[in-house]
């Protein structure tokens, strides 16, 4: 804990310092408890203040060549007219006596002293202050001190008076720069002084705001913001005792506090000085304290700018571009078009010129919130205004990839090049990470060859937008060649390059077991280039992250390899670095790759040690969970999860928050009960889910284009179907006025994972359904004109009924 100004004041106080015998004490108002504080501050009497201690004695190697030789010019002067025995006058004498004190020659000094008296000189106020005016000058604190305490001993008639203060303050501050710490001593000067005028032993004003200038920039220099607040406030309370604070104060309270990192207080501060101060900020301070402010790497840093250009426009002040240009760049990097847009137009109402980094970082605003429109907006207005360079193209091209506008983007990449402009790394990856975010591997490797064609070096990014586009469509084998490229070209592969080639191996297994049953497995074996992909990194010592273990997890799922997935979560959860702890997509993909074996414990282990790990289920996890069930034949379980889902409540659901089934969850559950249709407990269990998925909207929405006598059922698996036909004929009972039942199907082939029904038509199993599972059996027709529905006729629906 750092001592409070008061606290030096209140130490001079208690050691009663004899030489201020002119003063006193400072008063009780500038006394702090000191319980608790080793404060080692020297306050005795200034010949104390100026001892030999090597915390502030004046290093000789720093006194300059051009110092030690008009010492020794005046020197050899003196002694030359000793020795004619012809009096010097009183200037070389006070010069000499001057220069010996800031050279530290006190022998000197003393004899020159002497000669004085011996001429008939007096070493009066003036000749004092002459002195420390040239200790002050050359920067020597210690030596003004020892002057100071000379006048005390030379005569009670000479007396320290304010200038000769603010002359030994000066000094003492000076020298801080190469004795650290020994601006404290000058400040025992100012509560001396203010002590002296309060109780009228000293007469006049405060010491000059020069003094306290200096102090408060020392104090800066310490990182002593507290102490420059409380001496300001001083300052501001007190003019018969302290100095009002000058415009200079308050810049020097400002750059203090921006080297102590309190951004925030220097801008109150400054925002106070026009409000409540009554001192008008020149164009320096706001510089100085929007620096700071953006120099900061805080998100809400540009709010505070905001302020700043706000009271700068109320106050008149005019404030170059570039000073606009950077609060607009600290929008743009927090997002905030709407803040930066608003500065733009301030520009324009104080007629403040825009260039082209003011629309650059416009721009980068739009692109940061996808805002693509906006940004070609912009780069017309710029196009039209100051002219565009290669960064407004890049700006630009990003906010398309934001907006997944890659034709867009390409269209730019072909515009700059037509306009003769030198293009760099920066605006060909931007198209690139374009056709990435647009699923456009093909534009994208063509935009890399053409940047090649240009001679202009893709680096690490570049490589990665490009993997990444390969990854992202399953274009594995491209992917890997890019990778290949990058370790032949000796460019350096960092995490995030690596986690793309993974990835693209990883859509790529999933591509490979698409529009298979949960069970079928990637037969290519991706995951075992994951693996060594995975090996590769770290044998190269790159850092893993939780994105790098999911990608090679997810390639284990879909090859089925539950074993090598639980290796890697007993990896992670053994990692100490939260870098690489298990998150939910790496439990997800590991009970993935578990259901996708039939090993359901393995999976409901691997569930609980996630929730254990207090990382919150989403429904794919509930729905992996439930494929390991439904495939390690565990019906019951997987009912149990369904009710658990619907009702909120539960084993499964225990603190899950507000999650609800989906139309994954239902065909899951669902094909896994009818495997055991053919009994009756199962029939119930498959209606009663069903039922669950109407109620919770899941099927048949009510903003759906279904009506109480039409249905569409196309899309739905066979077994979801199978439910979907008993729950509509089932309800025909509560109806009024029976009419014919239309079900919409459709008449191309289903191809449905389970292997009972072969390949299949939706309609045809429909038709089936309706003989088998109803009693007396159902006879449908196909509608006219419309093949792919099916009419049960309202006759039938009323035989059925019992009407008839």
């Amino acid at each position: 804990m750092k001592p409070s100004l008061a606290v030096y004041s209140l130490l001079l106080f208690v050691q009663a310092p004899p030489f201020y015998s002119f003063l006193v004490p400072c008063p009780l108002k500038y006394k702090a408890a000191i319980k608790g504080n080793n404060l080692s501050v020297s306050g005795g009497p200034l010949s104390d203040i100026a001892d030999k201690d090597h915390h502030f004695q004046n290093d000789k190697k720093l006194r300059t060549n051009i110092l030690q030789d008009r010492w020794n010019k005046q020197l050899y002067r003196f002694n030359n007219l000793r020795e004619k025995n012809d009096i010097p006058s009183q200037r070389l004498l006070i010069g000499l006596l001057a220069l010996s004190a800031s050279m530290e020659e006190w022998d000197i000094f003393n004899k020159v002293q002497e000669s004085m008296v011996t001429y008939g000189f007096d070493t009066d106020g003036d000749t004092y202050q002459a002195i420390l005016r040239e200790c002050m000058l050359n920067g020597n604190g210690i030596a003004a001190l020892k002057v100071l305490e000379d006048m005390k001993m030379q005569s009670s008639k000479v007396k320290p008076r304010q200038e000769d203060l603010k002359l030994a303050i000066i000094a003492l501050c000076r020298q801080n720069k190469h004795s650290p710490g020994i601006w404290k001593k000058a400040l025992q000067l100012i509560y001396f002084a203010a002590a002296g005028l309060e109780k009228g032993v000293l007469e006049g004003d405060p010491i000059s705001v020069e003094a306290y200038n200096q102090i408060i920039y020392c104090m800066g220099d310490d990182n002593r913001w507290e102490d420059v607040l409380e001496l300001l406030g001083m300052m501001e309370e007190n003019s018969r005792l302290h100095p009002s604070p000058t415009l200079a104060t308050y810049d020097r309270a400002l750059s203090a506090l921006i080297s102590s990192n309190r951004d925030d207080l220097a801008t109150e501060l400054l925002l106070s000085m026009a409000e409540t101060k009554n001192i008008i900020p020149t164009i320096y301070s706001y510089e100085n304290v929007l620096s700071a402010i953006l120099r900061n790497k805080r998100r809400t840093n540009w709010k505070s700018a905001m302020k700043l250009i706000d009271s700068m426009q109320e106050l008149k002040i005019i404030a170059p571009t570039i000073l606009f240009n950077r609060v607009i760049s600290a929008c743009a990097k927090a997002r905030e078009l709407n803040a930066a847009s608003d500065v733009f137009h301030k520009m324009k109402k104080q007629n403040i010129p825009a260039d082209t980094v003011t629309y650059n970082s416009l721009i980068a605003a739009a692109a940061n919130t996808g805002r693509a429109n906006a940004a070609i907006r912009l780069f017309e207005m710029c196009k039209g205004d100051t002219g565009v360079d290669v960064i407004t193209y890049t700006n630009t091209i990003r906010a398309c990839a934001r907006a997944r506008m890659s034709k867009k983007a390409i269209q730019l990449l072909q515009d700059a090049k037509r306009s003769g402009m030198p293009l760099d790394t920066f605006i060909y990856t931007a198209t690139i990470d374009a056709c990435a975010k647009a699923n456009m591997w093909k534009d994208a490797l063509k935009v890399l060859n053409d940047m090649k064609d240009n001679n202009v070096l893709p680096n690490e990014f570049t490589f990665s937008s490009a993997i990444t586009a390969c990854g992202n469509c399953g274009q594995w084998k491209y992917a890997l060649d890019l990778l290949n490229e990058m370790k032949s070209s000796g460019i350096k592969i960092n995490t995030t390059t690596y986690n793309a080639a993974i990835t693209a191996l990883s859509k790529g297994a999933r591509l490979n077991v698409k529009g298979g049953n949960d069970t079928k497995i990637d037969n290519e074996k991706l995951w075992l280039k994951a693996t060594d992909l995975l090996k590769e990194m770290k044998s190269k010592r790159i850092n893993l992250d939780q994105y790098t273990y999911s990608a090679v997890i997810s390639c284990y799922s879909s090859g089925g390899r539950y074993q090598e997935a639980l290796e890697l979560i007993k990896e992670m959860r053994s990692g100490s670095s939260p870098r690489i702890r298990p998150n939910l997509i790496a439990y997800t993909g590991a009970i993935s790759a578990c259901a996708r074996a039939g090993q359901w414990s393995h999976a409901l282990k691997l569930f609980i040690d996630m929730k254990a790990d207090r990382i919150q289920c989403d429904i794919a996890a509930y729905n992996a969970l439930l494929s390991a069930f439904a495939n390690g034949g565990e019906d019951e379980m997987a009912f149990q999860l369904w009710k658990d889902l619907c009702e909120g409540s539960g084993e499964f659901v225990q603190g899950a928050g507000n999650i609800s089934p989906d139309i994954i969850t239902l065909s899951t559950v669902i094909s896994c009960l009818d495997n055991g249709f053919e009994d009756e407990k199962y029939k119930v269990m498959v209606d009663h889910v069903f039922a669950d998925a109407v109620t919770k909207q899941i099927v048949f929405p009510s903003d759906s284009m279904d009506t109480e006598w039409e249905y569409d059922l196309s899309g739905m698996s066979l077994p979801v179907a199978r439910a979907a036909v008993r729950y509509i004929v089932s309800r025909c009972s509560d109806k009024d006025n029976i009419q014919d039942l239309n079900l919409i199907t459709g008449v191309g082939k289903h191809h449905h994972h389970h292997s009972k029904y072969g390949s299949t038509s939706l309609r045809d199993y429909v038709k089936e359904v309706l003989q088998l599972d109803f009693d007396p059996p159902l006879t449908c027709s196909f509608a006219k004109g419309a093949e792919g529905t099916i009419v049960i006729s309202k006759n039938e629906i009323e035989t059925l009924l019992g009407y008839n």
